[in-house]
């Protein structure tokens, strides 16, 4: 929030304010770590886009995140994936992965 006090702003201001906060939960934690088990590591052991492949090497891996509704999954997906190193910016592109 700005330096304006809650009594100044109207009430769709703070909500807007409130939906910004976000608290991260152990849930996050393990999509991460879900999704770094799916990725190939490099020789210096950092996360590289290339998926783990598995059967013989046709074939990836996803991930299933269920909650019931209004449980946080779309908001930790989407916090999670922002901040995931190896499917942010490609280099060659200047777009994400």
């Amino acid at each position: 929030m700005t330096g304006e006090t809650i009594m100044t702003k109207t009430a769709a201001a703070v909500m807007a304010d409130l939906r910004k906060i976000h608290i991260r939960t152990e849930r996050e934690t393990l999509l991460k770590d879900a999704l770094v088990r799916l990725f190939q590591e490099d020789d210096a052991g950092n996360l590289t886009h290339e998926p783990v492949r598995f059967t013989d090497g046709s074939e990836t891996h996803g991930v299933a995140l269920i909650e019931g509704s209004g449980g946080g999954k779309t908001t930790a997906i989407r916090k999670t994936l922002k901040a995931f190193e190896p499917l942010r910016e490609n280099p060659e592109t200047g777009q994400p992965r």
